[in-house]
C-alpha cells in the first residue's frame, strides 16, 4: 500500500510501475493491476483508496488509466471488528472460569485457557479433538440435562467431569442453547467453575453428621439392649427351669418351648443392638481373613442358593488382623443375605480381600480413620442396587426396605457396629440397576501367627457341689441365677447387696469356693466387695458378671483391663 501525505491532488498517472513495485507484481494478463493506498487529508484524517489500473500503448505513447474507490468507511469497520475481536478474545481468555462452545453432536468448537487448564489438557488443539460426551463421568447425565435445555433454554447444575489424566472434578455448569428462528439448536455456550473443594467439604460435613447421628443411635440402642437383657434373663431362665421339671410329652412343655424360642430370638436382637452400639463383648484373636471366608464358603453356597454364583478373589499375601472370628463371620453372613435378597433373579456374589494403605489425604476425607495399613474385604453383588436416599440410612437400626416380617432392619446395623468396634471402617457404593459394593477395612497386625479356625472345642457341661456366694441387686435375676445353680448341684448363699454379702461371709465359717458377683451395684461395687471378702476367705475364687458392657465397666475403673 502506498501512503501519501500533504497532497491536495494526486494524478493516478503519476503512479508509475517503478513507484509501485508491490502493485506491479499483481499485473494481470491483460496489463491491469489493482492496489490500495492511503493518504492524509489536509484536516489530518487518513483516507483509504482502492484502485484498478491498466497500461495502454496509444500511438507509441504509454498511458495509465484507472478507477479508484474510496474504502475509508469499509476499512474503519474492519478495524473496529478486529479491535472488537481482540477485546473479546482478551476477555474470553482472561477470565478465571472456564468458557466453551459445543455443537449438539458434542464436538467442541472453542474453549478458553481456564477451561482447558481445569480439565488438565496440554493444549487447545488436543482439547478440541475430544467430544464433550467423553468428558462427562456419566454420559447419561449429560443427555438428560440437554433434553431439559432444549425446552427451557439453559441449565444450571453440578456435575462430575473427567480430566485428561482420568481423575474426576466437580464443576458448577451453566449452559445456554443458541437456536435459529425455527427453534433448532445451533450450538451450546457454557461456563464451568471448579467446585471440587466445596463438594469435598460438603461430603466431609455429611459424613461427620452421619457419624454423630450413628453415635447417638448407638448409645440409645446400647441402653435399650441392657434393659432388655435383664428382662430376658428372667424369661429365659424361668422357662428353662420350668422345662427341666416337665416331660417332653407334657402339653405345658411345648408352650414353654415356644416361649423359650421367642426369647432366644429376642436375645438375638439385643445382641445385634449391642453389636451396633459397639458394646458387644468380643474375643479378638489373630486371624487370617482368607481363612474366615474359606471356612464359610460351603455354608454361604447353601445360604444364597444355586441361582447365585459365589466367587472368591483372595489375596494370597493378605496380612493378619486382630479380630473376633465369630463377629467376622457374622459380617459376611449378614452382607451375603442382603445380597441374596437383592438378586431375586439370580446373579453373582463376589468376595475379595486385599492389603491397602490409608494416607493422610484419605483420612482427611473419611472421619474416624487413621493413617496405617488395613485389610480390605470387598463384598459385591449384581442386584438391583440402592438409591442415594436409601444408602444414607442403611446402617440405622430397624431401617429396612423389606416387607413386614421379612427383615428386622438390624443386619447392616450389626455389621456397622462390629466393624467400628474393631477400629475399622465401612463404605457402601450402590446405584439402581448396577448392584451394590461394601468395602470393609480392618487394621492389620503383625503380632503372632493366625489361629487355626478349623479347630473346634467340645462344649463342657458343669455340675458340682461347691459353695457359691451369689451377690446380685436385681431380684428377678438373683432368683433365676440361684435356682439354676441349685439345679446344677451347688449350694448357694444369696446376698442382695455388698453389705449383706459381708455379713454372710463374716458369719459363714466353712469354705466359700466361689464369689459370683454383679459388678455395678449401689454402694459397694463388685471389685471392692471381692477385695474385702478375700481377706475373710482367701481360698475363694471370684467370677464377675454384669448386664453392663465391658466398656462401661472399664470406663468406671471397676475392673483392671
Amino acid at each position: 500500500m502506498q501512503k501519501y501525505s500533504d497532497t491536495r491532488e494526486i494524478q493516478i498517472s503519476q503512479i508509475t510501475p517503478q513507484q509501485d513495485a508491490e502493485n506491479r507484481e499483481k499485473v494481470l494478463s491483460d496489463q491491469t493491476y489493482i492496489g490500495t493506498f492511503s493518504w492524509i487529508r489536509p484536516d489530518g484524517e487518513e483516507n483509504y483508496i482502492e484502485y484498478t489500473a491498466a497500461q495502454l500503448d496509444i500511438n507509441s505513447r504509454r498511458f495509465t488509466i484507472g478507477i479508484d474507490h474510496d474504502i475509508t468507511d469499509h476499512r474503519r469497520v474492519e478495524r473496529a471488528l478486529l479491535e472488537s475481536e481482540e477485546r473479546y478474545r482478551s476477555l474470553f481468555e482472561g477470565v478465571s472460569i472456564g468458557l466453551y462452545r459445543t455443537l449438539p453432536s458434542g464436538q467442541i468448537l472453542d474453549a478458553n485457557k481456564a477451561d482447558i487448564d481445569l480439565l488438565g489438557y496440554p493444549d487447545r488443539n488436543t482439547f478440541l479433538t475430544v467430544n464433550a460426551k467423553d468428558i462427562y463421568v456419566d454420559p447419561e447425565v449429560r443427555d438428560k440435562k440437554l433434553i431439559g435445555i432444549n425446552s427451557n433454554g439453559f441449565i444450571d447444575s453440578e456435575i462430575q467431569l473427567r480430566r485428561y489424566d482420568g481423575t474426576q472434578v466437580w464443576v458448577h455448569n451453566i449452559v445456554k442453547a443458541v437456536k435459529d428462528d425455527q427453534g433448532n439448536v445451533l450450538y451450546y455456550d457454557g461456563i464451568i467453575e471448579d467446585i471440587t473443594e466445596r463438594k469435598q467439604a460438603e461430603e466431609l460435613q455429611a459424613r461427620l453428621q452421619q457419624t454423630s447421628k450413628m453415635e447417638s443411635i448407638g448409645r440409645l440402642a446400647g441402653g435399650v439392649a441392657h434393659d432388655f437383657n435383664n428382662m430376658l434373663i428372667v424369661i429365659q431362665g424361668s422357662t428353662s427351669l420350668a422345662m427341666m421339671d416337665l416331660n417332653h410329652s407334657d402339653p405345658l412343655y411345648n408352650r414353654l418351648k415356644m416361649i423359650e424360642d421367642a426369647s432366644d430370638r429376642a436375645n438375638g436382637l439385643t445382641r445385634q443392638l449391642l453389636a451396633f452400639s459397639r458394646k458387644q463383648i468380643i474375643e479378638p484373636k489373630i486371624i487370617n481373613m482368607n481363612d474366615v471366608i474359606m471356612n464359610l464358603r460351603k455354608m454361604l453356597g447353601r445360604l444364597i442358593g444355586e441361582d447365585i454364583e459365589l466367587q472368591t478373589l483372595l489375596d494370597e499375601d493378605i496380612v493378619n488382623i486382630n479380630a473376633d472370628p465369630g463377629q467376622m463371620e457374622q459380617i459376611i453372613i449378614n452382607l451375603a443375605v442382603n445380597s441374596r435378597d437383592a438378586m431375586t433373579d439370580g446373579g453373582k456374589l463376589t468376595i475379595e480381600t486385599s492389603n491397602v494403605f490409608f494416607d493422610e489425604g484419605y483420612c482427611q476425607m473419611h472421619p474416624n480413620t487413621q493413617v496405617g495399613n488395613y485389610v480390605r474385604m470387598t463384598i459385591s453383588d449384581t442386584g438391583h442396587g440402592m438409591s442415594q436416599e436409601i444408602r444414607e440410612h442403611i446402617f440405622e437400626p430397624f431401617f429396612t426396605t423389606k416387607k413386614l416380617g421379612e427383615g428386622t432392619g438390624l443386619g447392616l446395623a450389626t455389621v456397622y457396629g462390629i466393624v467400628k468396634q474393631h477400629n475399622g471402617s465401612i463404605e457402601c457404593y450402590s446405584e439402581i440397576g448396577h448392584g451394590t459394593v461394601f468395602k470393609i477395612y480392618l487394621p492389620q497386625t503383625d503380632e503372632g501367627e493366625a489361629i487355626n479356625l478349623m479347630e473346634s472345642e467340645e462344649p463342657i457341661t458343669t455340675t458340682g457341689n461347691e459353695i457359691i456366694l451369689l451377690v446380685e441387686d436385681e431380684d428377678f435375676v438373683r432368683d433365676v441365677a440361684s435356682d439354676f445353680l441349685r439345679h446344677l448341684g451347688y449350694k448357694v448363699l444369696i446376698a442382695e447387696s455388698g453389705k449383706s454379702a459381708f455379713t454372710i461371709a463374716e458369719q459363714y465359717n466353712n469354705t466359700i469356693h466361689l464369689l459370683l458377683t454383679d459388678v455395678v451395684m449401689p454402694g459397694i461395687n463388685g471389685r471392692e466387695l471381692s477385695e474385702g471378702l478375700l481377706r475373710l476367705h482367701p481360698e475363694m475364687k471370684v467370677l464377675y458378671t454384669s448386664g453392663y458392657t465391658q466398656n462401661v465397666i472399664a470406663h468406671h475403673g471397676i475392673l483392671e483391663e
